[in-house]
C-alpha cells in the first residue's frame, strides 16, 4: 500500500499519546518512519518530512521579518496547518493557497508586490482562495466593506459604508445599529422592538430597503 511518498511496511498495535494507531512507513527517499496511520491514508502526512524540506521557501530573498513575508506565512498557515486557530474557517472549510504561492514566496511577491503600510492581505471573494486575481492589499475599512458591504446604511439621515462606521459616529455598538435598523425580538420576554425611525439599509445596486 502506497500513499504519496510513503509505502506501508506494517501496521502496529501500539498507539500514539493521543490514542491513534501507529504504523511504519518507508519513504521514497529511503527513510523509515513511524507515523499515525490515519494521517497517512488521509493525505495529511505525505512523506517522512523530506517533502516539506524540499518545498521549504528559500529565505535568500531578504524579506524574512517583513510585513509582506509575515502576511504570506500567516495565510499559508491558515490554509495548511490544522494547528492554526483559524484552520476551521480556512483550510478546514476548503480555502487553500495557489500552488505557485504555497511553493514560492518569491512568486507571491512578484504577483502581489510589497505590502503597503496600513494594509493586510485580503481575499476579494471571501469564498475564494488565496490566488492571483483574488487577493489585494487592503485597509481594515476596505476589508470591512468587503465583508459587510452588501448594504449601505442610513442612520438618522446620514449614509454609512458599514454598520461599524455608523456605530463609531454614534458611540454605540454594531449590534445597536442593527437593532435600530432591523428591530429586535427578545425571545426571553417575547417582545419585539421595532426599527428606529429614519434608520434603514439598502442593498448595494438595489433600491430596496431592509
Amino acid at each position: 500500500m502506497k500513499y504519496n511518498k510513503l509505502t506501508l511496511i506494517k501496521k502496529r498495535i501500539d498507539k500514539s499519546a493521543d490514542n491513534h494507531f501507529l504504523s511504519d512507513w518507508k519513504c521514497d527517499c529511503g527513510n523509515i518512519k513511524t507515523i499515525i496511520y490515519t494521517r497517512v491514508i488521509s493525505g495529511y502526512t505525505k512523506s517522512c518530512g523530506c517533502l516539506a524540506r524540499q518545498t521549504k521557501p528559500s529565505l535568500t530573498h531578504g524579506y524574512k521579518g517583513t510585513k509582506t513575508y509575515s502576511s504570506w506565512c500567516s495565510a499559508k498557515h491558515r490554509c495548511f496547518s490544522e494547528n492554526s486557530k483559524d484552520w476551521p474557517k480556512y483550510g478546514g472549510a476548503g480555502i487553500t493557497m495557489h500552488k505557485s504561492w504555497a511553493k514560492s514566496f518569491s512568486q507571491f511577491l512578484r504577483d502581489m508586490g510589497e505590502r503597503p503600510l496600513g494594509t493586510t492581505l485580503d481575499r476579494i471573494d471571501r469564498n475564494g482562495n488565496y490566488e492571483p486575481g483574488n487577493c489585494r492589499w487592503a485597509t481594515i475599512k476596505e476589508q470591512q466593506i468587503n465583508r459587510n458591504g452588501t448594504f449601505v446604511w442610513f442612520i438618522d439621515g446620514k449614509e454609512f459604508e458599514t454598520a461599524d462606521d455608523a456605530a463609531k459616529l454614534f458611540g454605540v455598538t454594531i449590534q445597536t445599529i442593527r437593532r435600530w435598523v432591523l428591530g429586535f425580538y427578545d425571545a426571553r420576554r417575547n417582545t419585539h422592538t421595532p426599527p428606529k425611525n429614519n434608520c434603514y439599509r439598502i442593498e448595494r445596486y438595489s433600491n430596496e430597503r431592509s
